[in-house]
């Protein structure tokens, strides 16, 4: 059976992205954007980010590669945007942000959103209860369909994780660029 895995954010003082404030016209967290697109297909006004350097008391965070942003996806600064960037797009593509501080260069890795790799009857799933909706994934259990995608999102958890086949988690993992997110196996 392929293993699936999820981006986790690293432990420890760790530069990360957050939403900076952005205008009422544009949509303010990406997971929205991305879902109420229905795949991710192009946003007029891409989301705003500032890179968080500090910690709350003012000391510094270690810098990092791909600083954590969320589940849904997995974020590429500056140098590593092209080489992880030529593993990653076989796979979905890379899309620009908005980044609130100068010079800096932040790319999020957009999988294809597939439908019917879920299979629901074997996972383990928390469900709102006035929408039946899926809440929560406790329990991964994807059809063998999924092995024929690099990475993926599920369009029955639109609100869920991004999912890397592990030969590609492998493949990042290799070059040695990879800081500020780890990867989590889900089945």
């Amino acid at each position: 059976m392929t293993k699936f895995f999820t981006p986790r954010p690293d432990e420890g003082d760790v530069q990360w992205l957050s939403y900076a404030q952005q205008s009422p016209e544009s949509t303010p967290y990406l997971d929205q954007e991305l879902s109420a697109r229905a795949g991710g297909e192009g946003w007029e006004i891409p989301p705003l980010v500032r890179v968080v350097r500090h910690d709350d008391s003012g000391g510094p965070l270690r810098p990092v590669t791909l600083p954590w942003l969320s589940s849904s996806t997995v974020a590429l600064q500056d140098a590593v945007i092209e080489p992880l960037g030529r593993i990653l797009t076989p796979h979905g593509e890379l899309r620009s942000l908005r980044v609130e501080d100068p010079g800096v260069q932040v790319s999020i890795f957009v999988p294809p959103w597939i439908e019917g790799l879920l299979d629901e009857e074997a996972s383990s799933i928390d469900r709102f209860p006035s929408s039946g909706r899926i809440m929560r994934i406790n329990k991964l259990v994807l059809r063998e369909q999924a092995a024929e995608y690099g990475a993926i999102r599920l369009v029955e958890a639109s609100r869920g994780a991004t999912y890397f086949r592990s030969d590609v988690v492998d493949q990042l993992l290799a070059t040695g660029l990879v800081s500020g997110t780890h990867f989590r196996a889900e089945t």
